[in-house]
């Protein structure tokens, strides 16, 4: 695949979503071996973004990082039937890295060198799940105001927590 059809793929998928989506790519900001990831797209305010958030089933590690710092209400655990691919026991989505990211930033983002180097997976995921993604990301002091305020996807009022944006 070559850049302009992966930037293709991400304006047609992921730009103006009114709704979560998943992503699968291989980062090339990460170590040359790690394998590639999934990430939850968050709905956002018009086209030149895209919003990211990293699953992943290295839970422990995580969590002592974000319990060192008190981060740790802001991380989304999940369960291994909570998403159709996950494949751990237990996998987590830290919502204090969510990433808003320019689309050609995030075009260049992405390992272009493999098979298949982007794939949207369709599927659904739960009213929980994304409350409990934005209301971490929403509250979360790691989560710049200007990505909060990004953010394309009603929630209750009520269920966020009390944070100034």
């Amino acid at each position: 695949m070559n850049r302009p059809y992966v930037r293709n793929l991400i304006e047609s998928e992921l730009c103006n979503i009114n709704d979560f989506k998943i992503c699968y790519f291989k980062d090339i900001d990460h170590d040359a071996s790690s394998p590639p990831h999934y990430y939850l797209c968050v709905p956002v305010k018009g086209c030149e973004f895209v919003l990211l958030c990293m699953i992943t089933s290295q839970v422990q590690k995580i969590k002592f990082y974000r319990r060192e710092k008190n981060l740790l209400n802001y991380v989304v655990e999940l369960q291994k039937n909570a998403l159709s691919f996950l494949d751990k026991d237990e996998s987590v989505i830290d919502c204090n890295k969510a990433e808003l990211i320019e689309i050609e930033d995030f075009v260049n983002k992405i390992a272009l060198y493999s098979t298949d180097p982007l794939k949207i997976k369709y599927e659904i995921i739960s009213e929980d799940i994304k409350k409990r993604v934005i209301n971490a990301i929403m509250g979360s002091p790691e989560v710049e105001k200007i990505t909060k305020k990004s953010i394309n996807y009603c929630v209750c009022p009520e269920s966020l927590p009390n944070t100034k944006v």
